[in-house]
């Protein structure tokens, strides 16, 4: 799935990999949800985040992500 994200006024495609995608019904809310969960990477120099690069620091980044949803009603 291709997205983008903005840091600091940049904003560049980061591709994030759907791992779970789900649909049932929430047991506490009684109603049915949605839920989530991708990983992407980057790289934080390429948003101008660069602090101790010099000195070896890997800009590299893995993101995680879990989300969950209701409609709205």
């Amino acid at each position: 799935m291709g997205s983008e994200m903005c840091i600091r006024d940049r904003t560049k495609p980061v591709s994030l990999k759907i791992n779970s995608f789900k649909c049932m019904f929430h047991p506490m809310k009684l109603k049915k949800a949605c839920g989530a969960d991708a990983e992407g990477n980057l790289k934080r120099d390429d948003f101008g985040v660069d602090y101790a690069k010099a000195f070896g620091f890997n800009m590299d980044v893995k993101l995680r992500i879990s989300v969950e949803g209701f409609k709205s009603n």
